[in-house]
């Protein structure tokens, strides 16, 4: 028997950004909310390896992660960022996967 594929969680306000602001080191920042159901259960974004074969696209793992702490039974939307340092027009496209299953294809901007 396989294993069963779960969908990918309910996302929000997903968004990537090259910083290039002053004083640097430019970087890459990835934010959204990610609903999970329960206080304890934090979403948390990880780089794939090995990447795609693309360069200019990032891909990034997407995991729930039990944080030991006893939390709220409420299923309500969590902050979740992931940064690293990047080059102005390093990534064009980020792309966010759970489970093995494409959930987000985000354009990446530039803040100047």
């Amino acid at each position: 028997m396989g294993r069963m594929i779960m969908p990918c969680p309910e996302m929000s306000d997903f968004n990537a950004w090259i910083n290039l602001m002053p004083p640097g080191p430019s970087k890459l920042i990835v934010v959204g909310k990610v609903v999970t159901n329960g206080g304890d259960l934090q979403p948390k974004l990880t780089e794939r390896v090995p990447q795609g074969i693309n360069d200019k696209i990032l891909i990034l793992d997407l995991v729930i992660e039990q944080t030991g702490d006893v939390g709220t039974d409420d299923v309500a939307p969590r902050d979740v960022r992931f940064e690293k340092p990047a080059d102005k027009g390093q990534y064009d496209t980020v792309e966010i996967y759970f489970e093995g299953e494409l959930c987000q294809s985000l354009e990446v901007g530039e803040v100047h």
